[in-house]
């Protein structure tokens, strides 16, 4: 590929992130106003809720996609902050398992950003 093919793609991709990203903050702006609630990352969830969860964070990448886990309470702020025993449920909420408790903000981190 040509450079300028490379550089056209990449900005395609861009504007499709960028409306992706406007079309999903009306939806959480509606669904807010109309009263609907959102998980909380910090709560235990049942089965179907994490399928759900996991299935829309599939839908989306870049900024959309930390918008869409921001729903929850799912952020970089939330990863860096919070004490090992909600870090290990939202962990859990998500289907993460390890043993190794010190790779689990990582995990989480890479799950919020690529996975």
């Amino acid at each position: 590929q040509s450079r300028f093919t490379r550089l056209r793609a990449k900005h395609a991709e861009q504007a499709s992130e960028a409306a992706a990203t406007d079309a999903l903050r009306k939806q959480i702006e509606e669904a807010r106003r109309y009263g609907c609630s959102f998980l909380e990352i910090s709560e235990s969830w049942l089965p179907g809720e994490q399928t759900v969860f996991i299935e829309g964070m599939r839908r989306y990448r870049g900024p959309a996609r930390a918008l869409y886990a921001s729903t929850v309470g799912l952020t970089e702020d939330f990863l860096r902050d919070s004490p090992l025993h909600v870090i290990k449920l939202a962990a859990t909420n998500l289907g993460i398992s390890t043993t190794d408790v010190s790779v689990l903000r990582h995990r989480l981190t890479c799950f919020l950003f690529w996975s």
